[in-house]
This record gives C-alpha cells, structure tokens and sequence, in this order.
C-alpha cells in the first residue's frame, strides 16, 4: 500500500529533485549506513540530485550523483581535542557543500553538517529537512552530562558553540527527521513545534540479520548479549550490576564493542568475572545469531541500530525507553527504565525461567523487525518528501 501511494504522487509530481548532504562515510557502517537507505530510496524512485558525502562505499548509486569532499584529514591533526576535529571536519565539508548550486526541490542534510548549505539550499527555493539520529541537544547535554557526573567523570559533552550551531539547524530547517518517540517527546519539550517533527524510524537488512536455522543445543550456556560501545552512556554498569546480582547456572554475558575510554577504570573490576566475556569490536552477526536475548539499557540514543539488528535475529530485547527503541513492551521484548538495576535483572530472569515465552517473543520479535526492513525505510522518507511538496 505504502509503495502504491507513493507512485500516485509520483504521477502528481513527476519530476522532483533532491540534494542529500552527510559528513559521513556514505554506506560505511552507522549513519552511514541509514543515509546510504535513505539515497537507495530516493533514487529508486528517479529523485536524486545529487548526493555530497565525505566518501563513500561502492554501491548502485552512480557516480556522476556523488560528490565527495575528503575532510577526514582532519582526523589526523593531533594538537586538537577529538570533539574540535569533529567540529572542524563537519564545519569544512558543510563550507565546501555550500559553494554549490543547490537549486532543488528537496535539501536534506545531517544535523551538524549543514547550516550553511541549508541556509543557500533554502533561499534558492528549496523545501529543507534536518536529519536527527538524536534527541535534542539539551536533552541529550543533560542526560549524558548527568550520567558522567554520577560516575565522576569530568566531560565536556558538548561545546557552546557546536550545540549554538545544532539549534541554529533546528531553527533554520522547515522540517526535522527524528527516528523515536523519544526523540519526539525531547524536542517538543525543549520548544520545537510539532508540525516541523517527522517521526521516521530507522530500519535493518532483515536478509542479512536472521536467525540461524538449526534449533540451539539444551546444553549450552545461556548467552545474554549486549552490542554497542561498552561504556557509560550505553548504561553499561547498570548491566554489569545486575548481571552479577543473578549468578544464573551455566548463564554468560557477552560484550561486543569497544571500550570508552572513560569507562575502562571502572570495567576492572568486572574482567575477572568468569561469566562476562569482554568481545571487543568485531562483526556482531554471529553472536545475535547464538544469543538467547538481547539487553540494551541505554541512557541516551536516537533509535539504537543494534535493536532493530536484535529483533531481525529473533531475539527477544529488553532495553530503555530512551533507546528509541521499536520494541512493543511484552510482546517482543521489555521496555524498562534507565539506570534501574532491579528491572534488569527482573526481566533477564524472566526469559531465563521461561524459556517458552521466550521463544514466543522471538517469533514476535523477527516479526515486528520484518515491518521495519531498510527498503520500508526508504519508502517513507519519500512519501514524506512528496506529502511535504505537494501541501
């Protein structure tokens, strides 16, 4: 149904053209990966203009579509601090963008990454929309600020002067993409009208991310699995926690991701812990495929991608409202609090003594993810550009 609306008003309007700017890795893993669905989806239906990103993977986009702008020299100026040389890299692809002709119908760029080609995008014409993979930055400033203070990190989450930038986005865009609810909920509260908000969530390669075919051994060990970053903002002592509050049998926790920095003096005291094993950075696929249930306790997050990857493998997910996660509470997973240990370790036993609701929320989770595929995704971020266009 979705598809035949949009080629309804693709007949209405036939000919419209879109610019989409990220200072990213276009197709290269993480926002790379839900810009590169989001051009697939464009350009299948004819709409792309043009496409600038830092660089890009090779994919069916065409060439002669893709400007790139190499800004990730930057990344090798030592004498900055990290968040200044994200700030410098975002500031000189956004400069470079702008020097073009962005005559179109459509601009879409990436919060951060575009104020000046949206501020030109916008007075040549064009309909603009912001890409926001978070909540709004006060509310993001506040969470994350918190989080590192209860640990007594010091950490300057942001600087005036890129959160100035962020809200200027806001400000200047005439609509903004979020992927949750709680995305949602976090800007209308810090003041963004709801009429300017487009709640698209992300999507997952539901081929790729499967469950594997042959039914898991009674005798192996119960496998908990976390992905993403092993730190603060991930909630990842409140997993570690709870985790040791079980002391389930033949039970294991796995990790897979990389450290942050700031974490890694509070980590000690957990690698000696026989059923906890720290994976590193690595290709998660296979660990989602021999995992039970999957555990996300995020503080902080736009939609976390590794959710949706989750619920494609069938696994069953307890993680936070604040993940921006799709799951539907009690049915294909738990949607908990943050920072609440008890809730943790309450729903990891609930799946651990009940190994047929479990299976019964596995069959509802690769459901639920199969409505959520990367192709949906791109369908109704057009949809959006054309309902947007015509009004």
């Amino acid at each position: 149904m979705m598809e035949l609306s949009i080629k309804i008003r693709s007949v209405i309007i036939s000919n419209m053209d879109v610019i989409y700017s990220i200072a990213a890795n276009f197709a290269g893993g993480g926002i790379g990966t839900t810009s590169y669905n989001a051009v697939s989806g464009i350009d299948r239906h004819k709409f792309l203009k043009k496409l600038y990103c830092v660089t890009y993977q090779e994919s069916e986009i065409a060439d002669d579509l893709i400007q790139k702008y190499p800004t990730a020299f930057l990344d090798r100026v030592s004498f900055l601090p990290q968040n200044k040389r994200y700030l410098a890299k975002d500031s000189l692809f956004d400069f470079f963008v702008s020097r073009n002709d962005l005559t179109c119908d459509i601009f879409h760029g990436w919060n951060g990454h575009c104020l000046r080609s949206l501020k030109k995008a916008k007075m040549n014409g064009a309909i603009t929309f912001l890409e926001r993979a978070s909540s709004h930055i006060n509310t993001y400033e506040k969470l994350v600020s918190e989080e590192y203070r209860k640990w007594g990190i010091k950490s300057d989450v942001i600087s005036n002067y890129s959160k100035k930038r962020l809200i200027e986005e806001y400000n200047t865009s005439d609509f903004i993409n979020i992927p949750s609810e709680f995305a949602y909920k976090s800007m209308v509260e810090n003041g963004i009208p709801k009429e300017k908000l487009n709640k698209l969530p992300f999507g997952v390669n539901t081929s790729k991310f499967k469950a594997k075919s042959e039914k898991r051994k009674e005798n192996l060990e119960y496998m908990v699995l976390f992905v993403g970053q092993v730190g603060f903002r991930k909630g990842i002592p409140y997993l570690l926690e709870a985790w040791q509050s079980l002391k389930l049998k033949n039970a294991r926790l796995y990790l897979v991701g990389g450290e942050e920095e700031a974490a890694k003096e509070y980590l000690r005291d957990f690698r000696s812990d026989p059923t906890i094993e720290f994976v590193g950075f690595t290709n998660p696929l296979s660990y989602y495929q021999a995992a039970d249930i999957f555990v996300f306790p995020s503080i902080e997050e736009g939609s976390a991608l590794v959710n949706y990857e989750a619920l494609a493998c069938g696994l069953p997910v307890i993680t936070t409202f604040n993940s921006g996660s799709v799951v539907e509470d009690g049915k294909s997973g738990f949607i908990i609090p943050e920072a609440d240990i008890a809730s943790i370790s309450e729903k990891i036993n609930y799946f651990y003594e009940h190994p047929r609701k479990e299976a019964e929320f596995s069959l509802s989770a690769r459901k639920l993810a199969e409505e959520f595929t990367w192709k949906n995704y791109g369908e109704r971020l057009v949809d959006v550009y054309l309902k947007k266009l015509k009004s």
